[in-house]
């Protein structure tokens, strides 16, 4: 009897114990994806002449599309944009991709790395190059569309979630 009473008192600890830990993402890491701002810019035309924007609010204002490396090259990348709806932002998942989006490097491309703290939305920024462009890494474009629909990369930031 003695030992049922440790074992059910043990178990109970641990169910409190795993109960408290269903919520591990902060609150304001919720409220910071939550508060995305709706754009929708498949085909801009023109882009503003591009300076490193202070919060990550910016940084998806003067980017012409943002979305995760499907495949990529020395000359360019393919992209599953980030689709906006309302205060949701989503993409489709790896192996369902439908609608790709062609990047291409022109000259004088630059790249960066943006880090974005997830808490307060400040971004530093870090220098990059063509080998940072790999699969599933998240990109924030600026640039104009061709022709051929293909974007012409004039700044990529390379995004990354910080704490």
């Amino acid at each position: 009897m003695k030992h049922k009473r440790r074992f059910l008192l043990l178990a109970m600890l641990f169910v409190l114990a795993c109960s408290g830990c269903t919520d591990l993402a902060p609150k304001e890491t919720i409220q910071a994806v939550s508060t995305v701002p709706v754009q929708t810019k498949a085909f801009q035309a023109t882009v503003p002449e591009t300076k490193n924007p202070a919060s990550a609010e910016e940084l998806m204002k003067i980017g012409t599309i943002s979305g995760t490396v499907v495949d990529f090259s020395d000359s360019g990348c393919r992209i599953t944009p980030t689709q906006y709806e309302e205060n949701v932002a989503y993409e489709a998942a790896p192996g369902y991709e439908t609608e790709l989006v062609t990047i291409g490097y022109g000259e004088g491309c630059t790249f960066q790395i943006a880090n974005v703290n997830v808490q307060t939305g400040a971004v530093t920024y870090e220098p990059a190059g063509i080998e940072n462009i790999v699969e599933q890494v998240s990109l924030v474009v600026c640039g104009e569309y061709d022709s051929d629909s293909v974007l012409q990369g004039k700044d990529v930031f390379i995004y990354r979630s910080v704490r």
